[in-house]
């Protein structure tokens, strides 16, 4: 019936050209010079395009309205996933080309190809190895590429609403309908006007429905890429409904012989995770060993070559910054833990890649060194292990800190680490305004921006004013 009334619509605007037309070969039969014909043509054809142009924004503005109705009847805002990707791609849009190498591994080219192999792959590595970056990196390559219908969505626990089963679901059918309007239309008017109750399940079919009508014509395939960042941030029970859902998804899509859904799932892969995901194909950060040493080199070239002229007041070269990267990138991807044996037991602790790298160069850039062998030695005596790291950053906002010093900096990361959602700049000055030493609150008086810098580079602020810590490990 969807289907039906909006072929109406446009069959209703035909009918009024034939008319117009009509009315036109009556004035031509009646005229007399050949310019009069030829005026009466071009009207014509102002006429045409003048209905079609009115039919589609009549269409258009109809789409969009049925559009903001299903964003309204789930409750879902729809820029909240938007947010948290730019939030991820703002650190390595900074230094291009740092994440292009993963678009080169056989399994994630091959699973990114509009064909029928590898229909779920798993991307897996420690926490802090770029894996939320990567996930994005590929996503953006895929929308690029305009091939195929891409849905992402990032799960984080600086925002515990992403983690949810239902606003997971919620996300990905929005994702799914609004690149087509004959579904918007279906949803709108099965389930918005006959005023249906919104339910996992009503939800999960209409998923699953999408998916298998996500082609316009059974004679044309068309491809899904899914891509859902941390599982692992999930809750145990959901990752199992979240897993099958996509499982699912594939199987409806191959039932409907003129769809294809592909699923890309990022993790830590934890013993909970591995179980349910061990016949999955998999692509394993710890293996790309070559790959992220050069990457991580390339990030700290860029990084370091900024500050050029600070390390030449050292006597700092670019012989010596290139054996500095080249150090920092081997470290930060393991080379050390085969290198000393008594540290092999750790492997499967330590580091975070990427992380622990852009850690190091912070430190490199925020601390004062005078002497050239500080900055080149700085890289073996700074420790190993994130968590050390993290300790000895700490260590340092610390050292010259009061008691009410310390207090306002536990302040500053409780807030952060337990807000039910990210707090913008003002809201966290509002909430660092209330004492326990003082019985009034004065919101007037905002606590001042420069207690948020010093927490650098623990935590950072984000494109959206928001402010998290720089990983998630950090609260952990």
């Amino acid at each position: 019936m969807t289907s039906w009334g909006r072929f109406q619509r446009k069959f209703d605007g035909i009918i009024q050209d034939l008319k117009d037309h009509e009315a036109l070969v009556d004035k031509t039969a009646a005229a007399v010079g050949l310019a009069e014909s030829r005026a009466m043509r071009e009207d014509l054809a102002n006429l045409r395009r003048e209905s079609l142009e009115r039919a589609a924004k009549v269409e258009e503005e109809r789409t969009a309205a049925q559009y903001m109705a299903i964003v309204g009847w789930l409750k879902m805002d729809d820029g909240s996933q938007a947010k948290l990707f730019e939030a991820i791609l703002t650190e390595p849009q900074k230094y291009t080309e740092t994440c292009d190498w993963i678009l080169k591994v056989d399994r994630i080219a091959a699973w990114m190809r509009c064909s029928h192999e590898s229909a779920f792959l798993v991307l897996h590595g420690h926490p802090g190895t770029g894996k939320s970056v990567l996930a994005a990196r590929i996503a953006t390559f895929l929308r690029t590429q305009g091939r195929s219908l891409v849905v992402s969505h990032t799960c984080t626990y600086s925002h515990a609403s992403s983690t949810d089963y239902d606003q997971i679901l919620r996300s990905i059918l929005l994702q799914l309908v609004q690149s087509d309007t004959d579904l918007v239309a279906y949803v709108y008017e099965e389930f918005i006007l006959k005023k249906k109750s919104v339910t996992s399940q009503s939800i999960e079919r209409l998923i699953l429905e999408s998916v298998g009508a996500i082609s316009s014509t059974p004679a044309e395939t068309k491809y899904v890429h899914i891509v859902l960042d941390g599982l692992d941030e999930c809750d145990k029970e959901k990752q199992s409904r979240i897993i099958n859902l996509f499982e699912r998804m594939i199987s409806a899509a191959f039932a409907s012989t003129s769809a294809v859904c592909k699923v890309l799932v990022t993790s830590c892969m934890p013993a909970s995770v591995a179980k349910k995901l061990k016949q999955k194909h998999r692509v394993s950060l710890s293996a790309e060993k070559v790959a992220l040493e050069k990457a991580i080199a390339l990030y700290a070239s860029q990084r370091l070559g900024q500050l050029r002229s600070r390390w030449h007041q050292m006597d700092i070269r670019d012989v010596d910054l290139k054996e500095l990267e080249t150090k920092l990138a081997k470290k930060a991807d393991g080379w050390w833990r085969f290198t000393q044996p008594f540290v092999a037991e750790l492997a499967d602790k330590f580091i975070g890649m990427f992380l622990w790298a852009r850690l190091v160069l912070e430190y490199l850039t925020t601390n004062m060194f005078v002497r050239k062998s500080e900055v080149m030695e700085s890289v073996d005596m700074l420790p190993r292990k994130l968590s050390d790291f993290y300790g000895q950053i700490l260590a340092q906002l610390m050292s010259h800190f009061d008691n009410r010093s310390v207090s306002r900096l536990q302040s500053i990361m409780g807030w952060i680490a337990f807000a039910k959602r990210p707090l913008r700049k003002v809201e966290l000055r509002a909430a660092l305004s209330f004492l326990p030493e003082e019985e009034n609150v004065h919101l007037q008086e905002l606590a001042p921006t420069y207690l948020l810098d010093m927490c650098a580079p623990l935590v950072e602020e984000r494109a959206d004013t928001t402010f998290a810590f720089v990983h998630g490990s950090v609260k952990e």
